[in-house]
């Protein structure tokens, strides 16, 4: 996949997507939320129909979207279960296959898989093994949904910590990781997860 370039939109009343066009960009990063109120599969939440919306009034105006699934902090344990778990991933893949059959053509290529689950702005206390298996469970359900999409993530920084979440997701001690200082964002999807892989491999199995 050739190389994009888009913003994080903030939702504002304005919806100015014209204002967007006029820089050049013709990507945008709009956060989803968890899609549920009560259980997995049951009530439809009114944030995540808002959201819905707002993507499709961004695709109306010429934007492609590029969803970021929530945070771990946002997956709530009253229905998904204990995190670390493994009803919890199980949990974790299903909502984010759901997100990806729900937003079908809305969102048919680029997706951010958490953000920044370094830091504990996103992840709280929660153990980075744990923040790193659940990003690679939201993207193994995207990818259940949409095999041709394109998953990545983004760290907060290039801290001890950043480097461990990226060893996890990258593969072996060494190996190239395509978020680093000074680099964008938007290069962290240039490897596509084969949903047929297993589980134990790295979310993405090679370096760029």
């Amino acid at each position: 996949m050739e190389k994009v370039q888009g913003i994080v939109y903030a939702y504002t009343p304005e919806k100015r997507y014209d204002m967007v066009r006029d820089l050049g960009i013709d990507w945008i990063r709009l956060n989803v939320p968890f899609p549920w109120t009560d259980r997995l599969d049951g009530t439809i939440s009114p944030r995540w129909e808002s959201v819905k919306a707002a993507i499709r009034e961004a695709a109306e105006a010429g934007l492609s979207v590029m969803p970021s699934t929530p945070t771990i902090l946002d997956y709530p344990e009253s229905i998904c279960g204990t995190y670390g778990t493994p009803g919890f991933y199980d949990a974790v893949r299903r909502t984010t296959r759901f997100m990806a059959a729900d937003l079908g053509p809305l969102a048919p290529s680029l997706w951010q898989c958490m953000n920044e689950l370094d830091i504990p702005t996103f992840s709280g206390d929660v153990p980075l093994a744990i923040c790193a298996e659940t990003c690679r469970q939201s993207a193994y359900g995207i990818l259940d949904e949409n095999p041709a999409a394109v998953c990545g993530t983004n760290f907060a920084s290039w801290r001890p910590e950043s480097r461990a979440a990226c060893r996890r997701h990258y593969g072996a001690p060494g190996a190239h990781c395509p978020h680093r200082r000074g680099r964008s964002h938007a290069d962290a999807f240039g490897i596509r997860l084969k949903s047929s892989d297993s589980r134990s491999r790295p979310i993405f199995p090679s370096p760029l």
